[in-house]
């Protein structure tokens, strides 16, 4: 399970493309979705995962890279990785959003190791150095039982 996670993470992209593709991502999320445009439009900072990978059979993990833009700007790179288990087979490709809906959010995910998010049996991977953040201060636009952030 671990290899597949280590797997997932393999793609390095240069932070010129991760922005580019966060950017291009949040546009055509807000254009498809009032709720998110919504939501973007009232947000101190959003951050995106253009490509999550989400892979599976029984045990499955997902990994992916993004970029938090505060008040537009790239403000800092981040990894998402989890690790699951149950009846489950496959492989996807999505992405996500996280809304930040003030500073007291934005501060917290700058200055914590990681946060998690997540419900049912999984396996949560934190690595030092990412984000955090409560649950009642991002507005969240996530399809992923349990999920992993934090700062690369």
């Amino acid at each position: 399970m671990l290899a597949t996670v280590a797997l997932l993470s393999t793609r390095t992209a240069s932070a010129d493309d991760l922005t580019s593709d966060s950017r291009r991502a949040l546009q055509q999320l807000v254009a498809q979705n009032p709720a998110a445009a919504k939501c973007k439009s009232r947000a101190v900072a959003v951050l995106v995962f253009p490509d999550v990978v989400k892979a599976g059979f029984i045990f499955g993990a997902q990994g992916g890279k993004g970029i938090l833009f505060v008040h537009g700007k790239p403000n800092g790179r981040y990894r998402t990785v989890a690790a699951s288990y149950g009846l489950q087979a496959g492989v996807q490709k999505y992405g996500y959003a996280l809304f930040f809906m003030n500073q007291k959010a934005v501060d917290w995910i700058n200055n914590t190791r990681g946060w998690e998010i997540g419900t049912g049996p999984s396996v949560v991977i934190v690595d030092k150095g990412m984000a955090r953040s409560s649950l009642q201060t991002p507005c969240i636009a996530a399809s992923t039982p349990s999920l992993s952030i934090s700062k690369v």
